[in-house]
């Protein structure tokens, strides 16, 4: 059983010296085990994001918080549950990345420069009557500290999200094929580069090809939908049309949607497959994608989103418990003509962004 629910109100962050309550929002998904032995749970997933907040260092911009993993037992007393976990978690400021000229795409996944934090999960929760019944939250809390920093950033120290006063949903099933998954949304921005205004060769020509395959993978499969336009946003920025370098690309953009991911295009090949995520898993992440190498994989968006939801390649040493792209079930959708695609329920499953919003409905993935 899957205990699901979209996490809103204030959290609690302390710098070196200073105290801040910002709102957060963000999603939850605790799976409990089920049979007449004791009970175990684990963390499935959890996403939140954070508005900026003025620290003694500087600002932080946008603040995405990924947690990673955590097992622990539960307890039922009557009609209440109690569980309890260690867990760590991944955060990552947006505005410092930039300012201090930090480079996160795909091939650092999880390294430098996001801040490791660990810390405890603790919920306790009223059991419905019924097995579709709202489980009410009475008490619990994600308590996390700074571990491990690699970049030497140091702006927050510990981070306390309130559980109290959550309301959880309860999705049947396990991990197969059939399990009941909760149906999210994210919003999209496409973008496209014209050198000026007249310009009628934009990039950008490949995003509704690319759509209707990311459509194939996540919302058919995976029960998310995607907010977006039909056509890209066409930017006039001189010579990004035609731009190799990702990094130059992300850097001149630089105008980042506090509520849509984006994803820019460039018209000539770009390498790495042609494409590449920056801030995987992060509410700020950004996909830069190559026209030209995307009209020979229509599924090139999909697997990047993969990425944004928080993914590995297949096999990375890295973290084995993530889920991977796209092995070991069906197709292995990144590469190019494959006619029927398939995703993985534990991908569907573990899907994890803090935009990612649950819309309250439920579906068999």
């Amino acid at each position: 059983m899957r205990l699901v629910t979209t996490l809103r109100g204030p959290a609690q962050h302390s710098s070196e010296s200073l105290v801040f309550e910002p709102p957060f929002g963000g999603h939850l998904s605790l799976q409990i085990s089920e049979g007449n032995g004791p009970r175990s749970f684990r963390v499935a997933n959890f996403g939140v994001a954070f508005p900026n907040i003025d620290t003694e260092k500087g600002s932080t911009g946008q603040l995405s918080i990924m947690g990673l993993r955590g097992r622990g037992k539960v307890a039922i007393a009557g009609q209440r549950l109690s569980c309890g976990a260690k867990v760590s978690a991944v955060v990552c400021y947006q505005a410092i990345e930039r300012s201090e000229g930090f480079i996160f795409r795909k091939p650092d996944l999880y390294i430098s420069p996001p801040e490791i934090f660990s810390g405890t999960l603790y919920l306790e929760a009223a059991i419905p009557d019924s097995v579709d019944g709202p489980w009410h939250s009475h008490a619990g809390s994600i308590q996390l500290h700074l571990v491990e920093t690699k970049a030497r950033l140091g702006y927050l120290r510990q981070i306390s999200i309130p559980l109290e006063g959550q309301v959880f949903r309860a999705l049947g099933g396990g991990a197969g094929a059939a399990a009941v998954l909760e149906r999210k949304r994210i919003k999209l921005r496409p973008i496209g580069f014209a050198n000026k205004d007249s310009d009628t060769n934009p990039s950008g020509s490949s995003w509704a090809n690319q759509i209707k395959g990311a459509v194939k993978v996540w919302s058919d499969q995976c029960c998310i939908d995607f907010v977006c336009p039909d056509n890209p946003d066409i930017l006039v920025i001189k010579n990004l049309k035609t731009e190799k370098s990702t990094d130059k690309i992300l850097r001149e953009f630089g105008n980042d949607d506090a509520n849509r991911i984006e994803i820019l295009f460039t018209k000539p090949p770009i390498g790495g497959g042609g494409g590449y995520t920056y801030s995987p898993g992060c509410g700020h992440a950004a996909i830069v994608l190559s026209d030209e190498e995307a009209s020979n994989n229509s599924y090139l968006l999909a697997h990047e989103l993969g990425h944004v939801f928080g993914a590995l390649h297949p096999g990375d040493p890295r973290d084995p418990d993530q889920p991977a792209l796209w092995v070991p079930e069906g197709a292995t959708i990144h590469q190019p003509g494959l006619p029927d695609p398939s995703n993985t329920p534990r991908n569907c499953q573990c899907a994890t962004n803090p935009k990612l919003i649950g819309t309250g409905g439920t579906c068999s993935g």
